[in-house]
């Protein structure tokens, strides 16, 4: 097959040195943003996971600063959700400063707000923050590269559900 117009004219027209790649990162979700008021807090249910995550540098307890998006956790492109988790973020923590005390009615510190602002994007987050590691291992693995009448996903899916019947 071929692609439509104007696709073949704009590869063409293109010049090589204006191609770029660059590599896609990736790192564990945080276990917690803000550090422990106490030892048993340590890791705020959040905990690392398994696969050795450590906790990521944390920010003081009552700080007034935060992270989001990105910032807090990052994910290669193999799902489409960073844009959709800092979104969801923004909602978040709008909510969150809402309950706040300087709102007038509340009874909540700014730094509580803020933490669980944190703890409930993290949680959320990180199910996007692993299926798009798996996603970028699994499009990235030698059976997806293997030449196919299908795509790199499903070729991959096929040969590892093939392995794993035949060694049962």
């Amino acid at each position: 097959g071929s692609w439509h117009e104007p696709i073949p004219q704009l590869l063409q027209d293109t010049a090589a040195a204006d191609i770029t790649g660059y590599p896609a990162y990736d790192r564990p979700c945080p276990a917690a943003l803000r550090q422990p008021t106490s030892a048993g807090e340590a890791l705020g249910g959040l905990g690392g996971e398994a696969g050795g995550e450590v906790p990521p540098p944390t920010l003081a307890t009552e700080t007034r600063v935060t992270l989001l998006g990105d910032a807090a956790h990052p994910m290669s492109p193999f799902k489409g959700q960073g844009a959709n988790q800092a979104l969801l973020d923004g909602i978040a923590l709008a909510r969150a400063l809402r309950s706040h005390e300087l709102r007038g009615d509340a009874h909540v510190s700014l730094g509580a707000a803020l933490s669980m602002f944190e703890a409930d994007m993290l949680e959320r987050a990180r199910r996007k923050v692993r299926a798009s590691r798996d996603a970028a291992e699994l499009l990235h693995s030698p059976e997806a590269m293997a030449k196919s009448n299908s795509t790199r996903a499903r070729s991959a899916r096929d040969k590892r559900q093939l392995e794993s019947t035949t060694a049962a």
